[in-house]
């Protein structure tokens, strides 16, 4: 007798467990990101073979946020202040570059200085290092709302004011005219 409690006690230990298994939906970060990488899509209309990163910038311009006068002089505003660094990635508009960099000749650089600094001057600081977060950096908007000790959505909607501002069509009169527009691929047509 006692030998056969011992066999149907070691026969429960040996019983298996149901383990908790997680759940198949992506968690909030995974679907975020995954909103913001488009797949490849290869139709009647669209031809883009390859994976395509939507920028936040390019984001604000989907949701309506910024007009496309304003997207495009955010990328001329990029355009300059990656020109103005000199391919280093950051940029200080309190002194000059000593060359070098992928904007070759110096005057180019000059030139995306001095046009930065107009639009320091008619935006603020504060908007200008908004829209470089955005258009220049592509910084996560967490990031900078931690910076700022502000909401993401506050962060979006100042940015979103910001760029508009820029807008030729707008308050701003920044011109992309002196260089040539930038297009974007995932600026679509309807």
């Amino acid at each position: 007798m006692a030998k056969a409690k011992r066999i149907n006690k070691a026969r429960k230990a040996s019983a298996p467990v149901a383990q908790a298994v997680p759940a198949n939906a992506p968690t909030c970060e995974l679907a975020a990101h995954h909103e913001a990488i488009l797949p490849p899509v290869i139709n009647r209309r669209v031809r883009r073979p390859g994976w395509q990163i939507r920028t936040r910038l390019e984001g604000l311009l989907a949701i309506g946020a910024i007009t496309p006068g304003g997207y495009e002089a955010a990328m001329a505003l990029s355009d300059d202040w990656h020109c103005a660094a000199g391919g280093r990635g950051s940029l200080d508009l309190s002194r000059l570059p000593g060359g070098g960099g992928r904007c070759e000749p110096i005057m180019s650089q000059l030139l995306a200085i001095a046009r930065l600094r107009r639009a320091t001057g008619r935006l603020g600081e504060g908007a200008l290092w908004l829209i470089v977060q955005c258009a220049a950096l592509d910084r996560p908007w967490s990031d900078t709302a931690a910076q700022l000790a502000i909401t993401e959505a506050e962060v979006k909607a100042a940015t979103a004011h910001a760029i508009n501002r820029l807008d030729p069509n707008g308050g701003d009169r920044w011109t992309t005219k002196s260089r040539p527009a930038r297009s974007s691929a995932t600026m679509r047509q309807g």
